[in-house]
């Protein structure tokens, strides 16, 4: 089989690497990505390591998504069984869609694209995300046609965003925790090592899973839940200083998003805000499904 993964970045890595230390991994598979020139050319060790970890060619990638002509990003394509997507974040509008429709040219025997996330369909149409729409309009093109299976990874949010300081769900420099909705609403996340766990293990391991999204998770908390393991790791019950707790509900994110219509971050933190698609029981995961153990955010946290 051959795999072809776009972009070796945050995502991408841990993809790949999952991918080629896979046990069941057949010896004549082929695993390749999609990269920047900046990337193929850079001396940083963990960049250059992206090529002893594939046994396939390395593609360029001319833009931020690709400048290739059509009709060569196609051909590349045609060269592969797999194609998945892992390079997305902060690309403009449409480029997914794109990529998704040349993947459907080149006739691609399977496709995971970039919905690495929340569960865009239990959102709806008309969020505070546009991108979100957009990944609706890909899940549309994808149940059009019968020629290219296709699944959708969903992973919740990445654990790395609940502690990024710009997110405000965990913020180490304010010592607050702050509840997206109420403290009651729940939210998974999965950790980028995960995701590429699970993400080879639905390659090379697809069990009847087909033209479907794949629910995975690390761990499924509330906001309470999160506030008391951060206090109990980080703050008093630790012998530290005590962390805040703070509400942003939904009148608190709509009065960020006035003002500062154009940034992304009150837009995501909407999207938790109103509480849909963003948490799933880990019972009903896919790694739970086969008893696979994955890194809770209190391991996380104890790495950070």
């Amino acid at each position: 089989m051959r795999v072809l993964v776009l972009g070796a970045g945050e995502l991408g890595e841990p993809v790949l690497r999952s991918l080629a230390h896979h046990p069941k991994k057949l010896e004549s598979s082929q695993i390749s990505v999609l990269l920047r020139p900046a990337t193929i050319q850079s001396t940083d060790p963990e960049k250059r390591e992206t090529s002893e970890i594939t046994r396939g060619p390395q593609h360029r990638s001319n833009s931020e998504t690709d400048d290739h002509a059509e009709e060569s990003l196609v051909s590349v394509f045609r060269g592969y069984d797999v194609v998945i997507g892992c390079s997305g974040m902060g690309f403009p509008l449409g480029t997914q869609e794109k990529l998704a429709q040349l993947v459907l040219r080149a006739g691609v025997k399977l496709y995971i694209p970039w919905q690495f996330g929340v569960d865009y369909e239990a959102i709806g149409q008309g969020s505070s995300q546009q991108v979100f729409d957009e990944q609706l309009r890909i899940r549309a093109l994808l149940r059009s046609q019968t020629k290219t299976e296709w699944l959708i990874v969903s992973t919740g949010v990445f654990m790395s965003f609940v502690f990024l300081t710009a997110f405000g769900m965990v913020d180490r420099e304010q010592r607050t925790v702050r509840a997206l909705g109420s403290w009651d609403d729940s939210f998974t996340s999965t950790t980028v090592e995960d995701i590429g766990r699970m993400t080879a293990e639905v390659v090379w391991d697809r069990r009847g899973l087909r033209n479907q999204p794949v629910f995975i998770g690390s761990d499924t908390l509330t906001y309470t839940q999160l506030a008391d393991l951060v206090d109990k790791k980080w703050g008093e019950a630790a012998g530290q200083d005590r962390w805040k707790r703070e509400l942003w509900d939904q009148e608190v994110i709509a009065k960020q998003l006035a003002a500062e219509p154009e940034s992304m971050m009150p837009k995501y933190r909407m999207i938790w805000v109103m509480g849909r698609g963003v948490s799933w029981p880990m019972e009903q995961t896919e790694n739970a499904k086969r008893g696979i153990s994955m890194t809770g955010i209190s391991e996380y946290m104890d790495r950070l």
